[in-house]
Order: C-alpha cells, then sequence, then structure tokens
C-alpha cells in the first residue's frame, strides 16, 4: 500500500509517498480501506515539530478517517461495512495511508446519506464540540451558550450541537464571516418550544430564548456513553 511519511521536521515538501506492508489487524481490531482522511491544523505543526506528539520522524500522521472495512477480527463489524473514526489518538493512527489499521470501538457506521469526505471531516472538531459542551459543560435545555469562532471547524459543530440540545446559542464571528454565518439555514429560522408556539431567534443568537429573569446554569457533567470518533476534508487546490 502508499502512505504519506516524513523522514524530517518542515513544510509540506518534507512529505513524500512510499510504499509500506499493509497492517494486519489484532484481535477486535479492523483494517479499513480508506477513502477519504481529514487534515487538522494540529498535524501541520506536528509535522513542523512545533507540538512533537509522535516523537522524531519518520512517522506517519493523520487521525481522521472515512472508508470501507476490509478484515474484521470483532464481531461489530463485517467486511464492506462503510465506517468512520478517529482512532488511537493520541497515539499514532498512521491515517495517511490506503490502509489502516484501528480498534474497532474507535469507529463507527458511516450514514448512506454521508459520502466518505463529509465523514472524515466530522471526528476531530465533532468531538472536540461534543466534549467541551456535553461531557465537560452538561449541556442542556434551556442554557445559553457563547461560541467563540463560529465559523471554524469546532465553532459551527458546537453551535449545531448546542441547539440540539435546546440551547441559545450566541455567535461570534470575524466582520468577513458574519454574514455567511447568518445565511447558513441550520443557524436561522424560528425554532418550536414543546408548546408548538414558534420562538424567534435574536440576531445575536440561536435557539430558544431563555426568560430574562432566569441565570445560566452551571451543571457537573456526568459521563456520556458515545461511540468513537473522527475528520476534515482536503480541499481542492
Amino acid at each position: 500500500m502508499r502512505i504519506i511519511t516524513q523522514n524530517d521536521f518542515g513544510g509540506p515538501e518534507v512529505l513524500s509517498i512510499e510504499e509500506a506492508p499493509e497492517p494486519r489487524p489484532l484481535p477486535t481490531e479492523v483494517t479499513v480501506r480508506v477513502k477519504a482522511i481529514g487534515l487538522n491544523p494540529l498535524e501541520a505543526l506536528m509535522r513542523a515539530g512545533v507540538f512533537p506528539l509522535l516523537g522524531k520522524p519518520p512517522f506517519v500522521l493523520g487521525w481522521d478517517i472515512s472508508g470501507v472495512v476490509e478484515v474484521a477480527q470483532t464481531w461489530r463489524f463485517m467486511p464492506g461495512d462503510e465506517v468512520f473514526g478517529m482512532p488511537n489518538f493520541p497515539r499514532a493512527a498512521n491515517a495517511y495511508a490506503e490502509v489502516v489499521s484501528a480498534p474497532a470501538l474507535h469507529l463507527v457506521r458511516k450514514p448512506s446519506v454521508r459520502s466518505h469526505v463529509e465523514a472524515a471531516a466530522l471526528p476531530t472538531v465533532g468531538l472536540t464540540a461534543w466534549q467541551g459542551l456535553v461531557d465537560l459543560g452538561g449541556v442542556s435545555e434551556g442554557d445559553r451558550v457563547l461560541v467563540h469562532g463560529a465559523d471554524g471547524g469546532v465553532g459551527h459543530f458546537a453551535i449545531q450541537i448546542a441547539k440540539a440540545f435546546g440551547a441559545q446559542v450566541v455567535a461570534t464571528a470575524s466582520a468577513s464571516k458574519r454574514e455567511s454565518d447568518r445565511s447558513r439555514s441550520s443557524f436561522r429560522g424560528p425554532r418550536r418550544g414543546n408548546s408548538g408556539q414558534s420562538r424567534r431567534h435574536s440576531r445575536a443568537g440561536y435557539g430558544p430564548r431563555r426568560p430574562p429573569s432566569s441565570r445560566c446554569r452551571r451543571s457537573q457533567a456526568s459521563p456520556s456513553r458515545w461511540p468513537g470518533g473522527t475528520v476534515q476534508p482536503v480541499p481542492p487546490r
């Protein structure tokens, strides 16, 4: 199989395509024929040696993957299943490759209505937003949530997650991106409460309003059960 690896720290020029043997799955693991990977800012810092999480080169970067199961050493998946996730983080996942071996618990089935590129764009940013809001923040209906950088990868997922839990979201973005934020269908329009009556959004926020007299509640998050993670698509040049 082909991999994208590096032997030195530096810019994109240090990356090279090389041949490597395909990995073999251990018990409870699967091998995935990769259809799309996600690139995240952390990987650029690691490539340059600014954040040497994987030590010194040579190594293979990447975590966010989407693809098709080829070999399964587990009952969770069968060959042919389409899956995505963010395996092994913060240990190396070697995702910049045509085939990846990963723990089955670090993957989930890809919805048929989403492409591999869309699925690979989800894990890192989506799980970061979920952990902050749900696992640690304990967001719930009626809470007020402030999201900075709403047009970024984590930010736009944070808005949707908070809205799904019934929170009112106030978001900030740079002046050049505010109009694009407001134009997104998932950020606009009235939301219906339990009574069925339409609740309108303010210009500054998204989601149902809390009564003005109420205060923001801070809650201790309880453990949440959720399967695996994962990815940011590579934009065309």
